[in-house]
């Protein structure tokens, strides 16, 4: 990777964390300059960063640049005691089908919940997006210990 990207991927990692853990699927950012771009396109070839539409203004990160953002940022002391939390609860309440288990955060969590939405174990659901449920791979981890 030449050193404008690695420079650029280092940059949007602060800034996604900094953002706390936005929807990446939503949350974009745009090159600014024509040195920036070429390092864009080089994060895109890798398969960090993804267009959206035609004009190439704004860029989201992949599933796999996500990913590799979370790969090297280590989890928070508030989503590790919130999973903790929700492992226990899960549990207690004798390991209830995943898919019709909500839960909300309580007020100070909505970060960690966020985070926790980031790394694959919750997602949110509902009509009005107001309840969280585990995923697949939430329900996996903590069936496994």
């Amino acid at each position: 990777m030449t050193p404008k990207a690695q420079e650029i991927l280092e940059y949007l990692m602060k800034e996604y964390l900094k953002a706390g853990y936005p929807n990446h699927n939503i949350w974009n950012f745009s090159p600014g300059s024509q040195e920036n771009f070429v390092a864009f396109q080089e994060l895109h070839a890798r398969g960090y960063i993804t267009p959206m539409g035609a004009g190439r203004e704004k860029w989201l990160l992949t599933d796999e640049g996500a990913g590799s953002i979370l790969r090297e940022s280590p989890m928070s002391r508030q989503a590790e005691e919130s999973l903790a939390e929700l492992k226990e609860l899960y549990v207690e309440k004798g390991f209830p089908n995943h898919m019709a288990w909500w839960f909300t955060p309580r007020p100070g969590q909505e970060a960690a919940f966020q985070e926790l939405r980031a790394r694959g174990y919750i997602t949110l659901t509902g009509a009005g997006r107001e309840r969280w449920q585990l995923t697949d791979y939430g329900q996996a981890e903590f069936a496994n210990g």
